[in-house]
């Protein structure tokens, strides 16, 4: 598996249905790791999705438990913007599941995440925007379930999100995370992304064309004498 990247799979069961999220190392390490410490604090348990904008962008990670809130709300700081590959400058393109966190400003990212739920073009001004993973393709249709909390909708104060219960029952509408576990990584298939083996083909190539010339350039050359003989009556 050297020539794969590390990919982590966190399943998070949703009042819509499951969710599974790839969660790329080789794209946001410090980004991947927070959020794997918040999934294992239990942090994402019964969280609502509290700002839900059809086609556009599915916000969550505020807990109902301000204790929680304040144990994660130091900031990490922010990774370096990833690229597709080393030949571009372009960044990982934010397609319909992408995840990264909800930050506003450099070295901002705590606990607040979004799913993207359109394509667009990765910002290289907005390192904090980096995405740390996907949803699979066998799960992402469950983000089109969350109830929208646009206009007419009602949505939550964020602020207001860690009262509980009492104030978020105004909100009935509204989609809940209730738990988030980490799953085998092997489960995964993933595109390659490590080391190609095109090089290992064309050197190969090469030690065979040259052993080839090598082997012919050596080797003797058998003289048939009846013909040298024939060519010898013939001349003049």
């Amino acid at each position: 598996r050297w020539n794969f990247p590390r990919v982590d799979l966190v399943e998070c069961e949703t009042t819509e249905g499951p969710i599974q999220l790839q969660l790329r190392r080789d794209w946001a390490p410090k980004g991947v790791a927070r959020f794997l410490e918040l999934v294992s604090d239990g942090f994402f348990s019964d969280s609502p999705f509290f700002d839900v904008e059809p086609e556009v962008s599915c916000e969550f990670g505020i807990s109902e438990d301000a204790a929680a809130n304040a144990r994660w709300s130091t900031a990490i700081t922010d990774d370096r913007p990833p690229t597709v590959d080393r030949y571009s400058s372009a960044g990982i393109p934010f397609q319909r599941g992408t995840l990264s966190f909800a930050a506003s400003a450099a070295d901002t990212r705590a606990s607040r995440m979004v799913f993207s739920l359109r394509e667009a073009a990765y910002d290289p001004d907005k390192p904090w925007e980096t995405p740390i993973g996907t949803v699979t393709e066998t799960t992402v249709a469950t983000l089109s379930k969350i109830h929208s909390t646009a206009d007419p909708y009602p949505k939550p104060e964020p602020a207001r999100i860690e009262e509980g219960g009492v104030y978020l029952a105004i909100f009935p509408q509204l989609d809940y995370i209730q738990a988030c576990t980490v799953v085998d990584e092997s489960a995964v298939t993933v595109p390659r992304c490590g080391p190609s083996i095109l090089p290992f083909v064309v050197a190969s190539s090469v030690v065979f064309i040259l052993s080839s010339a090598l082997y012919f350039e050596s080797a003797p050359i058998v003289v048939d004498e009846n013909d040298a003989q024939k060519r010898a009556v013939r001349a003049p």
